[in-house]
């Protein structure tokens, strides 16, 4: 089957993404990004076309998905009512 894609050869739509480097890059702010525009149907980036919203599942092994994750989500628009956390 072909790939689709949210971000043309960048983030496979459908597919555990993994983003990995070293503390401090902004992983998590950029992943939080990705995830309010999806649960909000706009673009990842501009000049692409906008998404379905959708539900999105954010999975944290490091940080607090109340006193971190939620209030950042909030920060970039998230649509809480589609938007979802973990703690491992």
């Amino acid at each position: 089957l072909p790939v689709e894609w949210l971000a043309e050869g960048f983030l496979p739509f459908g597919a555990l993404t993994l983003i990995v480097g070293r503390g401090g890059l902004g992983k998590t702010c950029f992943a939080l990004y990705v995830a309010a525009r999806l649960t909000r149907g706009q673009p990842i980036f501009p000049g692409l076309p906008a998404p379905e919203p959708g539900d999105v599942l954010v999975v944290s092994g490091e940080d607090s998905i109340e006193r971190v994750i939620l209030p950042r989500a909030r920060l970039a628009g998230a649509d809480l009512r589609r938007f979802h956390a973990v703690d491992l």
